[in-house]
């Protein structure tokens, strides 16, 4: 992960749209984020019914 993250450094030097290509990262790093988020609830309710339907 480290090595590809330097190889994206190295290309993006020089370009005019960096600030543009870093915003656009953050903003999918931040919807990934939030999808996951989702998920982890998800799944805690589905455990939530388990343990329920277990006791």
């Amino acid at each position: 992960m480290r090595e590809r993250e330097m190889s994206r450094g190295k290309r993006k030097e020089g370009d005019k749209g960096v600030r543009e290509n870093r915003m656009r990262e953050r903003e999918r790093e931040r919807e990934i984020a939030r999808g996951s988020m989702r998920e982890r609830q998800i799944t805690k309710e589905k455990q939530r019914e388990k343990e329920g339907k277990r006791y």
